[in-house]
């Protein structure tokens, strides 16, 4: 989720950055819902079979 939050912070202010990317603005309408997420685990404990 973190890999998220600047573009969606940026989306809400509305600034004009060329490393703004609209499909990764959660609160925009042009958000990628099926964009694969990679989730790292250290502890076995916590992994998800």
């Amino acid at each position: 989720m973190t890999d998220v939050l600047p573009h969606a912070i940026i989306g809400l202010l509305g600034v004009d950055t060329p490393l703004y990317k609209p499909e990764l603005d959660f609160w925009g309408t042009a958000y990628d819902e099926q964009c694969p997420r990679i989730i790292y685990v250290d502890d076995v404990s916590l992994a998800i079979d």
